[in-house]
């Protein structure tokens, strides 16, 4: 019967499920492995970050000042590692993590904000032009 052979399935799924899900947690427990997740993922966003941010400053500062834009931004950036888990610490040590998470959310809000409002100039781009047998002749 088909019906019959369906809900057989389900169970062997449900029962499958179970468990996996008694066996994951009994394997976690007392482990580290959902830490080094999390670092894993995180480092891998960052290996995508640090490329696309060095792009994006190029698109964005004048050739004319970019070494000036960058030497602000590598102090700004080591001014924020020192500073913000120390403010991060003191406000979740002083107040409890529900203000402190309300804060990050809104500083997030904002940079969410400040990043849409940046605009990028069109760039001309110049046609390549396709080298011929003929002009590498003519270099040689």
């Amino acid at each position: 019967m088909p019906g019959e052979r369906g809900l057989g399935i389900i169970r062997l799924l449900k029962t499958t499920r179970e468990e996996w899900q008694s066996d994951t947690t009994r394997l976690m427990a007392g482990t580290v492995c959902p830490i080094y997740a999390v670092v894993c993922v995180s480092g891998l966003a960052r290996s995508f970050l640090q490329p696309a941010r060095t792009a994006l400053a190029a698109e964005i500062v004048p050739r004319e000042t970019y070494t000036n834009a960058i030497t602000w931004r590598s102090s700004l950036w080591q001014f924020a590692a020192g500073v913000g888990p120390a403010a991060g610490g003191i406000l979740y040590g002083f107040s409890g993590p529900r203000l402190a998470y309300i804060v990050e959310t809104v500083l997030c809000a904002v940079a969410l904000v400040f990043g849409g409002l940046v605009t990028l100039g069109v760039v001309g781009v110049t046609a390549w032009k396709i080298p011929r047998l003929r002009d590498l002749n003519e270099l040689a």
